[in-house]
């Protein structure tokens, strides 16, 4: 036990990011390994009939799952409305004091200053991706995260190449944190075998022209 509790590396935080990406590159458990009280909040893609939930993990044990009710129509607002209600329900009601809550969507930065003022809370950026559409509701998201990346303390970023977006379009102000965390692979206590044919790399994911 003494050993466990030496392990952990931070006190309180609260993650929250999309349900189909939660484990990508096990961010989310170093968090749960690594966290004393940790809160992730996941939903799922509109189409997708999942409700959103809240797990509350201590020095990595899970010691609470909620779920939320469902919209079962077809107006994305409501549905983007009803998460960030949600999300804050979860903030207030399970939340501690002075925790950080690192978001990988913009949107659930609106308002932050409310639980920053009530809860203390210090709320981290997480910026995975950039897109260079500009039109219809990708405007209002570009929007947003160009202003939450230039305004919040903290920003941390997923990759080099999204930091320089970013970072050309709003520089770094003294007092802020800028940081990039990779997303990384969890270790394995098993050694790859030598083969004598070439290993296959498989990628998964968007290329997109105007990233490069």
């Amino acid at each position: 036990r003494l050993l466990r509790e030496a392990k952990m590396r931070y006190k309180n935080i609260i993650f929250t990011i999309h349900e189909s990406i939660k484990n990508l590159g096990n961010f989310r458990n170093y968090l749960i390994e690594n966290t004393e009280y940790l809160i992730t909040f996941h939903f799922s893609h509109g189409y997708l009939p999942k409700p959103s939930y809240a797990e509350i993990y201590e020095r990595g044990k899970m010691v609470l799952r909620r779920e939320f009710p469902r919209y079962k129509g077809n107006m994305n607002i409501i549905k983007l409305g009803l998460r960030y209600i949600y999300f804050q329900y979860v903030i207030y009601k399970y939340g501690r004091r002075n925790s950080f809550v690192i978001v990988e969507n913009p949107i659930f930065c609106i308002f932050n200053v409310l639980p920053s003022l009530i809860k203390k809370a210090k709320f981290m950026f997480w910026v995975g991706d950039y897109f260079p559409n500009h039109t219809g509701f990708m405007w209002f998201y570009n929007k947003i995260a160009d202003f939450y990346n230039k305004t919040l303390k903290y920003v941390i970023y997923m990759s080099p190449p999204v930091y320089e977006v970013y970072r050309t379009r709003s520089p770094q102000k003294e007092g802020q944190f800028r940081k990039i965390i990779s997303i990384g692979i969890r270790k394995r206590s098993d050694k790859l075998r030598s083969t004598k044919t070439r290993p296959i790399l498989g990628f998964i994911g968007v290329i997109r022209e105007q990233q490069g």
